[in-house]
């Protein structure tokens, strides 16, 4: 079930208050996904990273999934953010 716009937004401002982030989006399923409900993406801001990953962003299917990786977003220690230089 695709989510209701009013959620989406609601949940993408609900992210944006997070310190670490830089921004947060939203696409819209396509009618072949295996999701229906979209994706959420969460963009850091220089110095953040995912533990798991060490990327500079998170994805998610589902708001729950969001915050679950939003728990493992440690400081960077990558070269590029140790310099300064935005990922």
């Amino acid at each position: 079930m695709i989510e209701d716009l009013k959620t989406v937004k609601n949940n993408l401002a609900e992210i944006e208050k997070d310190p670490r982030v830089s921004e947060a989006a939203w696409d819209h399923p396509e009618e072949d996904d295996e999701d229906e409900d979209g994706c959420y993406f969460v963009y850091l801001l220089q110095g953040w990273a995912e533990y798991d990953t060490n990327h500079h962003s998170v994805h998610a299917f589902s708001m729950d999934r969001i915050w679950e990786r939003m728990n493992n977003v440690i400081p960077c220690t990558c070269d590029r953010c140790l310099q300064g230089v935005k990922p």
